[in-house]
């Protein structure tokens, strides 16, 4: 089975979906995110820990990353823009 945002530990709910996709319909992130590999499954774990404020999570999600070049060039330059900010 593939880890991804939904499954235990991380456990999204809908409402925590909707807030970090609002485009997109939970049932259709739901297969997205069993189609997605490595790095792309982490991603969005970290946004879902990102959206709960829950650092220690964060970090322990950025450790995983095999390019972590993902984690100074995606994520982290987000902190240069205030969420909102480029929609």
């Amino acid at each position: 089975m593939t880890e991804t945002l939904f499954d235990p530990p991380h456990n999204a709910t809908d409402a925590e979906i909707q807030a970090m996709y609002p485009h997109w319909t939970v049932g259709n992130l739901r297969a997205f995110a069993n189609r997605q590999q490595g790095d792309g499954r982490l991603i969005g774990i970290w946004n879902l820990y990102q959206l709960r404020g829950d650092e220690a999570k964060m970090l322990e999600t950025e450790a995983r990353f095999e390019d972590q070049t993902i984690v100074e060039m995606e994520l982290r330059y987000r902190d240069v823009y205030p969420p909102g900010s480029l929609d």
